[in-house]
């Protein structure tokens, strides 16, 4: 929901009421429940403003909740949510979501969380329709919502002309969020080809959050595709080296970027690539996307065969079931891994 820096290295814990401050200001809500490891133990904050359940405690807490009241909805998803996103428990996450809306099924935030649930885990894509709609009939004035079932009916159902009209309802709500702003952006250049659009929708996000790397990544990908190989390694390297709470997808999809443009520009690559291998073996959430325009605009001044190796590295940061066939190039198999942590090399590395 938010990113903030906290310069003088404070004690954990106190940073917490900063950034429940700053959620409630990008959103205008207060999480039920926030999550939070060891180190916010004595947090301070009330458990009347927001919930703190501290990592290695969560499990326990959920089903004290519930014990306490087996018909409160909210705990009820926010168990399920737990299971789903957490325990990897996905029987038990989706009898905990169809529990809490038989609890309570005017719900609009638990009817859209169990759409996503449908449609990431599932991929009953009807009913993760149908949830989504269901949600937006509850709460037309959602921003979140609206924005969610955007990206369904452009990634999974293609019905373009009602995505966009949901991207632009969902920043017409709320016209601060950068995240929905970065996926109009994409919309626009990868489906409409606006790019004059998509090139100020992407400078907008990034006044609005200069530190989410979703759409830092993506600004990569767009300059990189226009030829501005410059803008695209400055951005490229901003993802990679930003935040820690940056999405590994998108420090890997990054680290592919600046990988193309160092042999594009006759670079060495190894200690890059090192990097990249790193993070590669990781376990992380990995989603649809497309190289393809980087690919054509860097493919032509490679060596005849260097494509198919990072055709291959762009899939292999898509789906985690094909790093392995990674091993079939030199490369590769070659190259030892390094700490993804280091920052990225110089061009003399």
């Amino acid at each position: 929901m938010g990113i903030q820096t906290c310069p003088g290295n404070p004690f954990d814990g106190h940073t917490l009421e900063g950034q429940l401050d700053q959620v409630e200001r990008l959103t205008g809500k207060v999480p039920n429940t926030s999550f939070v490891d060891k180190g916010y133990q004595r947090h301070g904050v009330d458990p009347g403003r927001s919930r703190v359940l501290i990592s290695g405690t969560r499990k326990l807490g959920y089903r004290r909740a519930l014990e306490l009241d087996p018909n409160d909805a909210n705990n009820t998803s926010n168990f399920a949510l737990f299971m789903y996103n957490v325990r990897k428990n996905y029987e038990e996450g989706e009898r905990l979501y169809r529990r809490a809306l038989e609890l309570d099924p005017n719900d609009a935030d638990n009817t859209s969380s169990f759409a996503s649930f449908m449609n990431d885990v599932r991929k009953d894509y009807d009913e993760a329709e149908r949830l989504y709609r269901r949600a937006l009939e509850l709460d037309p004035n959602d921003a979140g919502n609206t924005g969610n079932f955007a990206v369904f009916m452009n990634n999974v159902r293609k019905n373009y002309d009602e995505a966009e009209r949901l991207y632009r309802r969902a920043l017409e709500l709320d016209p601060n969020e950068a995240h929905h702003t970065g996926n109009l952006a994409s919309f626009m250049n990868d489906v409409r080809k606006d790019y004059d659009e998509a090139e100020r929708l992407f400078h907008r996000a990034l006044e609005l959050d200069p530190n989410d790397g979703d759409n830092i990544a993506n600004f990569a990908s767009f300059e990189l595709s226009r030829g501005r190989d410059t803008e695209a390694r400055a951005l490229a390297v901003r993802a990679w080296n930003g935040e820690r709470s940056t999405p590994l997808q998108c420090r890997a999809e990054a680290a592919l970027y600046l990988l193309l443009l160092d042999r594009k520009e006759s670079r060495p690559i190894k200690g890059g690539l090192a990097r990249l291998k790193g993070l590669m073996v990781r376990e992380f959430a990995r989603g649809n996307w497309s190289f393809e325009s980087a690919f054509q605009a860097v493919f032509p001044h490679l060596l005849e065969n260097e494509p198919p190796f990072f055709r291959a590295l762009g899939e292999a940061i898509l789906d985690a079931t094909l790093v392995q066939a990674l091993d079939a190039f030199p490369l590769w198999s070659e190259t030892e891994s390094s700490d993804p942590s280091l920052p990225w090399p110089d061009s003399a590395s």
